[in-house]
């Protein structure tokens, strides 16, 4: 009994060992001294002889005349694979080794109507750009300079765009919320972000609010590139309450009592929260410019709030129509103190009160 385990063991012992034996490759080529790449790895000249893993490897045996000769082989443990290549003439060549593949090849900015794997031939010599692209993934791209009647070999990985987010603004600096909550400044790359809706907000001190809804439900790359403006309308929120807190769109736009910001143009999701007091929430539509003002009416917890839109008191032409009437009764210098108070008149998209 023992001998049989002896044996068993050993011939266990014996496969390990020739399976973490190497593979042995021998190269050689009609054309004395061409290059050789093994796995899109340069490992010399003609004639070549390397020991490599046991598995399945690529060959690819170029020389500047000769079109590349490419072969995929085969290598078992302890034993040698030859592969003996016979070049044609020709030359002025690009193989595309992209996985995965079916990118789409774009070459010095001109579509090739081409997907990878393949060989471009009748290339000119010279300094070129290529760009990869493929749906669902991210855009490889990068730069080759080819000899006359040279060859040349672009490898790479396409990474998957599933779970990226790419955010940019003019200018710079932003501060980025995404759904709620904060995850940089502008410029931003994440990952590993769930494919789903999101509302990417952007917060620049010297621009108005933007918020963007981006959908990436098929695992394509989440992409904002936003152009943020000076102009936006002022929005105000009297919340009654020095606890308040007041986010837009998930976005925090302040606390306290009375609550200014400015947005860009849109609708939003407006929402009151304070402490001892049940929230209040409002969809509401930003217009252009001017100025819109909500009122919050809090409730204790358990009981109802509301949010009110109304028009600040310094907007209304009717309140500027009576102080400027009751001036001129009174005399010249109430006059001119109503002129320098009143606002500039309402530019486009101010909220309008409706006189009874």
């Amino acid at each position: 009994m023992l001998h049989v385990l002896l044996a068993m063991f050993m011939w266990v012992v014996g496969v390990a060992h020739a399976e973490e034996d190497p593979g042995i490759l021998r190269i050689t080529s009609n054309v004395a001294g061409a290059q050789v790449w093994v796995d899109n790895e340069s490992v010399g000249e003609t004639p070549v002889t390397r020991y490599l893993p046991a598995g399945s490897h690529s060959v690819r045996i170029a020389q500047d005349g000769y079109n590349p000769f490419v072969q995929r082989v085969t290598l078992f443990p302890g034993k040698a694979t030859d592969v003996n290549a016979t070049l044609q003439s020709g030359g002025s060549t690009v193989d595309f080794v992209i996985t995965p593949g079916g990118g789409e090849i774009i070459l010095d900015g001109q579509p090739t109507n081409r997907k990878t794997p393949t060989r471009l031939t009748g290339v000119p010599a010279g300094n070129h750009e290529w760009r990869v692209e493929r749906d669902g993934h991210e855009p490889l791209e990068g730069t080759f300079t080819l000899a006359k009647g040279g060859n040349a070999l672009v490898f790479g990985e396409m990474l998957s765009s599933e779970g990226r987010f790419s955010i940019t603004s003019r200018p710079e600096g932003a501060t980025i919320y995404l759904d709620g909550e904060m995850v940089g400044v502008t410029p931003l790359e994440l990952e590993d972000i769930p494919p789903g809706e999101h509302r990417v907000g952007i917060v620049h001190p010297d621009h108005a609010l933007l918020v963007r809804t981006v959908e990436t439900w098929n695992g394509e790359k989440g992409e904002v590139s936003a152009k943020l403006k000076d102009e936006g309308a002022k929005l105000i929120v009297k919340t009654g309450s020095a606890s308040a807190t007041v986010t837009l769109d998930g976005v925090p736009i302040g606390t306290g009592k009375k609550v200014k910001t400015r947005a860009q143009r849109g609708g939003y999701e407006l929402h009151v929260e304070a402490i001892g007091a049940a929230s209040a929430d409002e969809k509401i539509s930003v217009p252009i410019s001017g100025a819109v003002q909500y009122d919050a009416d809090l409730a204790a917890v358990g009981g109802t709030s509301s949010l009110t839109e109304s028009t600040p008191t310094l907007r209304r032409p009717i309140f500027w129509i009576a102080v400027g009437g009751g001036a001129a009764l009174v005399g010249g210098g109430a006059a001119v103190t109503a002129a320098v108070l009143a606002p500039d008149p309402d530019p486009e998209g101010d909220t309008v009160l409706q006189l009874p």
